[in-house]
């Protein structure tokens, strides 16, 4: 992310002073770089688990193992959609000129929409 001191991303058509202007996109560089740390633990995260799943021997016997093993299969491709958007939200967020897109990555980022929330609740609930 880089800013540009006379047009930068949304603040660029704001009547701020420029001292204001300049901590907020101190702070947006810094929360640039701590979204992108989490993006990229998300995903080596995923690819740990998918690595896991990949060792795991299919057993008749162990109705567990299977269960989990089917389970991984759901959600590792549901996992990596998200990432991808995710990552795709990181890469560009800096550089958005206009604030309905702005609203809208930050809607898609906190509604996770490619995670089937079905799925998710029956896994994590109480």
């Amino acid at each position: 992310c880089e800013i540009n001191e006379k047009n930068w991303g949304v603040l660029s058509k704001t009547d701020l002073p420029r001292q204001m202007r300049l901590k907020l996109e101190a702070k947006i560089l810094t929360l640039d770089s701590q979204l992108r740390e989490v993006v990229e633990c998300l995903s080596s995260e995923i690819n740990s688990f998918d690595q896991m799943v990949s060792k795991m021997d299919s057993n008749p016997n162990n109705s567990l193992l299977n269960y989990l093993k089917s389970l991984a299969e759901i959600l590792i491709p549901m996992l990596r959609k998200e990432l991808e958007m995710d990552q795709k939200i990181s890469n560009s967020v800096c550089s958005l000129v206009n604030r309905d897109t702005l609203t809208l990555y930050i809607s898609a980022w906190i509604m996770q929409p490619f995670l089937d929330k079905g799925i998710w609740n029956e896994l994590f609930a109480s």
